[in-house]
């Protein structure tokens, strides 16, 4: 248990080493980020349910938050050189004044030891983020988080809102995850940062815990 929990532990902050991939927004010197393209962002219909799977459990208002859900679509390629189409989400949570958002996106790569995603580190920090005044992001990086266990994952819970989803196998997953991290670097529109702006965005990080911070390390 104590090498599992280890090997855990040092997957987890290697994959802060991520930072260095991400964090050259805003940066004189920074080289340029063209090479990435720019995913496609949408509103997700309303669906059966009217609200995203896992979504905040809390009231995020009276914090200065607020939360909304976005498909991102592209074309992802993986370590072989081989293409494919995608369409996966993510869960964008933020400050709705700009006074309050200190610049710094999280995205975390959620958890799916379990067959159904599970955003551990944005969970568990919840608190410090919003008090310090980050961004945070569930990303929907891997392919059993989105069609795994009934009821527990986006597609079967609400299969109208969802219909889109397409995630062609984690193959692909970084390049997706990078993607997901350039449309916050990018102008576009819908905005995935509200009324902030993604001008205001200095830098994003990744983070994963566990098995994500695992993959997180395998992506460093």
């Amino acid at each position: 248990m104590t090498a599992r929990r280890g090997r855990a532990t040092a997957g987890v902050l290697l994959a802060l080493l991520v930072t260095s991939v991400f964090t050259s927004a805003g940066r004189a010197d920074a080289a340029p980020a063209a090479a990435v393209p720019s995913p496609t962002l949408s509103s997700p219909p309303a669906g059966t349910r009217g609200h995203a799977l896992w979504d905040s459990y809390y009231d995020l208002a009276p914090f200065g938050y607020e939360d909304e859900e976005f498909l991102v679509s592209g074309t992802a390629t993986d370590a072989a050189g081989n293409t494919a189409p995608y369409t996966t989400r993510m869960i964008v949570t933020r400050p709705t004044d700009a006074a309050r958002f200190n610049g710094t996106v999280v995205l975390d790569w959620v958890n799916v030891s379990a067959q159904f995603e599970n955003a551990v580190d944005t969970m568990l920090t919840r608190e410090m983020l919003v008090r310090e005044g980050f961004a945070y992001v569930h990303v929907s990086a891997q392919a059993v988080g989105l069609t795994g266990l009934p009821l527990l994952t986006p597609t079967l819970w609400d299969v109208d809102r969802y219909a889109a989803i397409d995630h062609p196998g984690d193959a692909w997953a970084f390049d997706m995850f990078t993607q997901v991290a350039q449309s916050f670097r990018t102008t576009g529109t819908p905005d995935p940062m509200g009324t902030v702006g993604l001008d205001s965005v200095q830098a994003v990080i990744a983070v994963g815990q566990s098995q994500s911070g695992i993959r997180l390390h395998d992506y460093v």
